[in-house]
């Protein structure tokens, strides 16, 4: 078994690279998806629901849950955590909503606070993922939404990002 080296946060270990960054967000969403204790609202971080039975999350809020072992009862808010986590949450949702530059913009700033080396975005990148944009969660089916994801992390991968 390789050891992991993608760059993390440090306080939340979050990916600061982005393909692994939307798989493991993605990931966590399907695994919200199917569980009874989560609702997925696009609109909502991390919210609590049923008097803290149950939890309200987006995609990067069901990141939160499963990442950092945030109770359903807390309600997040993004000064909960350092400006880095904060980051790569506001990336995941940016990721989410096709808005790519902010994506990329989020995930350097992350990086580049904690010391690791910026990613330079290829243009063929930034032009693909530009033409790409994501659909919105409640009007489509997740499979498709699920799928479109996909297709942007794998092509973020196959550029090694």
């Amino acid at each position: 078994m390789t050891k992991d080296t993608t760059p993390r946060t440090t306080t939340t270990g979050l990916a600061l690279t982005p393909s692994v960054l939307l798989t493991e967000a993605l990931d966590d969403l399907i695994r919200a998806e199917r569980s009874p204790e989560y609702e997925i609202d696009m609109n909502d971080w991390h919210r609590p629901i049923d008097k803290g039975k149950r939890c309200a999350v987006c995609m990067a809020g069901a990141m939160l849950a499963y990442r950092t072992g945030m109770s359903r009862a807390h309600n997040f808010l993004t000064s909960d955590y350092d400006a880095n986590t904060a980051a790569v949450m506001f990336a995941v949702n940016n990721a989410r909503n096709g808005d790519w530059r902010h994506f990329f913009n989020n995930v350097n700033d992350a990086r580049k606070h904690l010391g690791f080396e910026e990613l330079e975005i290829p243009a063929h990148v930034r032009e693909h993922l530009g033409a790409t944009r994501n659909m919105d969660y409640n009007s489509v089916h997740p499979d498709t939404f699920h799928k479109s994801m996909r297709g942007c992390i794998d092509y973020l991968a196959g550029s090694n990002l």
